[in-house]
């Protein structure tokens, strides 16, 4: 944001939607326009208007404006719960899961979908800033969507695994310097008799 100014004009315009509705505010002016337009049914499937040119990105971070607008309130109230769902789900796994290693991931995948969901939901309603993060499992996107199912199969493999592992805690290194690792090491003593034996050694092979 410090070497773009534009980027953080956009970021804080969401604390104030309405100072430049022509500029850094118009693409959260049209999502409300478009979530307005819905009403409580929706326009229907297909017939949005605000995805032919006036809100930009509509496939992609503002697709829960487009859910708003062809189905209504009714169906971004169904696609919230369908993440409060999964919460629960990723959840309630992770309760049930007996290896500790695996109930981590777990916990880690429901946090990882849910807060993003939260955050593209907040951003597209203009609770919280424009970062362009996708909507989970809807948004238009090849890497993302694949990163999401495979975790979702994560979860699903988890959920059938009766396996137990060790106790698993943190645990504090120290970090070292090598060179001084190695100066402070003590040196290497030879015993006499050590000693004399290689001399005896040497001393043959000088012979020979």
């Amino acid at each position: 944001m410090k070497a773009k100014p534009y980027s953080y004009a956009r970021f804080f315009s969401f604390l104030h939607p309405s100072a430049d509705l022509q500029g850094n505010g118009y693409q959260l002016l049209q999502s409300k326009i478009g979530l307005g337009a819905g009403g409580l049914s929706g326009l229907g499937l297909g017939h949005s208007r605000e995805k032919w040119g006036l809100l930009p990105n509509p496939h992609t971070d503002f697709i829960f404006t487009i859910i708003g607008e062809e189905l209504g309130l009714i169906g971004t109230l169904f696609v919230i719960a369908l993440f409060v769902a999964f919460l629960f789900a990723a959840v309630r796994i992770a309760q049930k899961c007996t290896n500790d290693v695996y109930r981590l991931v777990a916990m880690g995948i429901a946090t990882w979908i849910t807060i993003e969901a939260l955050i593209n939901i907040a951003s597209v309603v203009g609770w919280w800033a424009v970062t362009g993060i996708p909507l989970p499992f809807f948004s238009y996107g090849g890497t993302a969507l694949i990163t999401e199912l495979a975790a979702v199969g994560l979860l699903y493999n988890i959920a059938h695994d009766r396996s137990r592992s060790h106790d698993v805690s943190l645990q504090e290194f120290v970090r070292t310097d090598f060179r001084n690792a190695m100066e402070t090491r003590a040196p290497v003593r030879m015993t006499p008799r050590a000693n004399s034996r290689g001399v005896n050694s040497s001393s043959r092979a000088r012979r020979r």
